[in-house]
């Protein structure tokens, strides 16, 4: 897939523009997108959620569940393994997600997805 990178406005393929579909999905409110109402994930619920074993479980519950939705979040060419989260020194989550990126059929782990 092909698209534009969201800082540079440059042309992104391949890994870095599933690495950018990501972001753009877990960082989404499911119902926030007009043309595509299912899209999106609960992350944006759980921004308060203490970033602790348990908060950190429903993270990545919640970001599994998003990717696993490939057909309403346009992630068909990736199947989602493991999701990772930690949390940083300035309270944000950052995730690492594996799996298989399709187009290559090689497993792939995307890290410093901060959110």
């Amino acid at each position: 897939m092909i698209g534009m990178d969201e800082n540079t406005g440059k042309r992104i393929d391949g890994v870095a523009y599933l690495k950018q579909r990501i972001k753009s999905v877990l960082s989404m409110r499911i119902g926030s997108s007009v043309m595509r109402p299912l899209k999106g994930s609960r992350l944006p619920e759980l921004i308060d959620t203490p970033l602790n074993a348990t908060g950190e479980f429903e993270l990545q519950v919640a970001a599994i569940d998003a990717l696993d939705d490939k057909e309403n979040n346009g992630l068909e060419d990736f199947d989602v393994d493991t999701v990772k989260v930690k949390s940083s020194s300035d309270g944000k989550a950052t995730f690492s997600v594996s799996g298989e990126y399709k187009p290559d059929g090689k497993p792939i782990t995307l890290e410093g997805i901060q959110l």
